[in-house]
């Protein structure tokens, strides 16, 4: 009788343990892919949303957590935070935040934390 209890609860282990290994999956659902990816915003994210009048409307409404930090568009220095409201939602392929090192690799040893927008 042990033995086969011992042998269910091994089997049910290798099951539960195979049952979800390796890495998610991407589904294509804007939702699941923002949960993975909380450093970028997608146009796939805010297309379509009329509330998103500018880049300062997109960070707020769906990465409220970004730190207030300088500006890039399209690898060159833009300005502060305020300067997202002059970036019309339209015109917005793509939104990244990087860390101070991500982007000291990038532009230098002089630059902050970075909010990188890639226009279209």
């Amino acid at each position: 009788m042990r033995t086969r209890l011992l042998a269910l609860g091994i089997l049910l282990a290798l099951q539960a343990c195979a049952s979800k290994s390796g890495p998610p999956t991407n589904t294509g659902d804007a939702r699941t892919a923002t949960v993975r990816r909380t450093n970028i915003i997608t146009s796939g994210e805010f297309v379509g949303h009329n509330e998103f009048l500018s880049a300062a409307d997109i960070v707020r409404q769906l990465r409220p957590t970004w730190s207030r930090t300088e500006i890039y568009t399209n690898n060159q220095p833009y300005g502060d935070y305020t300067a997202l409201r002059q970036i019309p939602a339209q015109n917005v392929k793509e939104i990244q935040w990087l860390t101070k090192s991500e982007a000291q690799m990038r532009w230098g040893s002089k630059v902050a934390e970075v909010i990188h927008v890639t226009l279209k």
